[in-house]
């Protein structure tokens, strides 16, 4: 029993151990926010439009920002040549990303023309190597506080990365809480939610008519789905005496008939060891495919610090795809391992738990003609 406990235990750390980097992941992350590209007549307004730009991006207090300055520090040049010889290329702005080592790379321009400014804020994944969001705002100038509308654009455009969308449709009366913030009269849609789990309440007049946790992925609505028909509370309590009144202003269920109580469950005798030789073996595949996911996310991690550091792109690139696959053979060992880890738990239960006669049980692989399942009996 104590070499059982010590092999289940270490499965759990395993798991916690390989999974964690992939949680660690969605956390805040870095923002590069380049200076926006301006020439003639708007270079001496760029200064009020990149301190708009950099404020708002800081104000969300989702990111840690990066502005030049501190990315000359990274690359020992000019940030402005770099992001221009990019172009509006998704690649060459991830590779670029990817060298100062952060999530988002936002690039901006800036433009007067004929008594109108022109401001536009990009936003560029690194990881997916994608136009993320893309804004554009044209205001009459002079007349117009720059910063102000450059603040705007930055923040309706940062609603778009790392967020999702929470969307009710019923019951039409009720009101929506995120978090405990009242979020809008149903039906709506709560735009700009940050990615991960959060807590939703749906309440009329005080009353809670729906609560749960609902989990907001990047880019993704999610629609809550609650009962089709929710009787409108005044309604509802006018209609039923108060005896008939259940918790806040809904019926109460109907009285259960008596039942009978059942008969007392016999005692089930202890528990024998464990002396089942199967749970060993997934015990053991446990621990080797969890070792083999340690070893290639090690690997991948490698990978990535040397294509960062080789200054060549074709070469950097081919080091990327053999991180990616070394990052897939992790992620298959890894639910391999949770594969074994289960069945294991398994037999345990059905071995000492679940079988007050387990040294009769005996666990019988059975391979059919597909090679494609095992089914296992057990002699009572």
């Amino acid at each position: 029993m104590k070499t059982t406990r010590t092999l289940v235990v270490f499965a759990a750390v395993a798991t916690v151990v390989c999974l964690a980097p992939a949680a660690g992941a969605q956390e805040k992350g870095r923002l590069a926010v380049f200076g926006c590209e301006a020439a003639g007549e708007a270079v001496a307004f760029k200064p009020a439009v990149d301190q708009g730009i950099a404020d708002a991006a800081r104000n969300t207090g989702r990111f840690e920002i990066l502005r030049d300055a501190d990315i000359f520090k990274i690359l020992q040049f000019d940030p402005q040549i770099a992001i221009r010889n990019c172009g509006t290329d998704p690649l060459c702005i991830s590779q670029l990303g990817d060298t100062i080592k952060t999530f988002w790379v936002m690039k901006s321009a800036f433009a007067v023309r004929g008594g109108k400014a022109n401001i536009e804020v990009q936003v560029f994944g690194v990881g997916s190597a994608k136009l993320l969001a893309s804004l554009s705002s044209e205001v009459a100038f002079p007349g117009t506080d720059l910063k102000v509308e450059a603040e705007k654009l930055t923040h309706a455009v940062l609603r778009k990365v790392g967020t999702g969308n929470i969307r009710a449709d019923e019951p039409s009366f009720g009101e929506i809480l995120v978090n405990g913030v009242p979020s809008g009269t149903i039906p709506c849609v709560v735009e700009g939610v940050a990615a991960g789990t959060h807590t939703v309440r749906i309440v009329s007049q005080g009353v809670d008519l729906w609560t749960g946790e609902v989990k907001v992925e990047v880019g993704e609505t999610v629609t809550i789905q609650t009962q089709k028909e929710v009787p409108r509370p005044a309604a509802a309590a006018a209609a039923l005496p108060p005896a008939q009144r259940g918790p806040g202003l809904l019926p109460a269920p109907a009285a259960e008939a008596a039942k009978p109580a059942p008969p007392p469950k016999a005692e089930r005798p202890l528990p024998p060891p464990l002396d089942n030789p199967y749970f060993y073996a997934l015990a053991g595949g446990t621990v080797g495919c969890f070792a083999v996911a340690i070893a290639m996310s090690a690997a991948k991690s490698a990978d990535e610090d040397a294509a960062r550091d080789e200054p060549v792109q074709v070469k950097a690139r081919e080091r990327l795809d053999s991180a990616g696959s070394k990052a897939t053979v992790a992620n298959v060992f890894t639910g391999l391992g949770l594969a074994a880890a289960i069945g294991a738990g398994v037999v345990v239960y059905m071995d000492v738990f679940a079988n007050p006669r387990a040294s009769a049980w005996k666990v019988s692989p059975q391979i059919g003609p597909d090679l494609a399942g095992a089914a296992f009996s057990a002699a009572f």
